[in-house]
């Protein structure tokens, strides 16, 4: 009779085993080496969700907002909309547009960081910076058998002109 084992940790990126992790000067997430059979603990997993968080949130779309809805609304989103769109169609004091650009984000990171379960994302003003919106980001990371809720924060700024569609 087979014997079952539950993993206690997540599937490492395939980024993260090819690259060497951990050198000298290298501030980014190191992994212990295990094969093809390696996983993260939750503190690396949640330093990898963060990393690629701050990427997806940080590369721009080359289309338009209608035009990246359409294609997350039909499930056709691909590697070539990996991202956000402009910010700069989303007024920050303007409640509508702030929920609209929140469900994109949600929507966006359930496509392209599947590690981070139900995601939600909430939009509110930093104190300091009429410009600048943190990203709340909520989730579940699935940790072997375990299922963990996480929070991350993002700074998003917003430049360019304020009267967006």
């Amino acid at each position: 009779m087979p014997v079952i084992r539950h993993k206690r940790g997540a599937p490492v990126l395939l980024f993260d085993r090819l690259i060497p992790r951990g050198q000298a000067g290298d501030h980014r997430l190191r992994t212990a080496r295990m094969g093809w059979r390696e996983v993260y603990d939750r503190k690396q997993l949640e330093a990898s969700i963060a990393e690629q968080l701050g990427w997806l949130l940080n590369t721009r779309v080359p289309v338009s907002y209608a035009e990246m809805d359409a294609r997350t609304r039909s499930g056709t989103r691909t590697t070539i909309d990996y991202g956000l769109p402009d910010l700069t169609v989303y007024r920050v004091d303007d409640d509508s547009r702030t929920a609209r650009l929140a469900r994109h984000i949600a929507e966006t990171i359930a496509i392209y960081e599947p590690r981070l379960g139900n995601p939600q994302v909430r939009l509110r003003p930093r104190a300091d910076r009429s410009d600048v919106l943190v990203a709340e980001i909520a989730g579940d990371l699935i940790l072997g058998s375990v299922t963990v809720p996480v929070t991350f924060a993002f700074p998003m700024q917003f430049e360019g002109p304020r009267d967006g569609h």
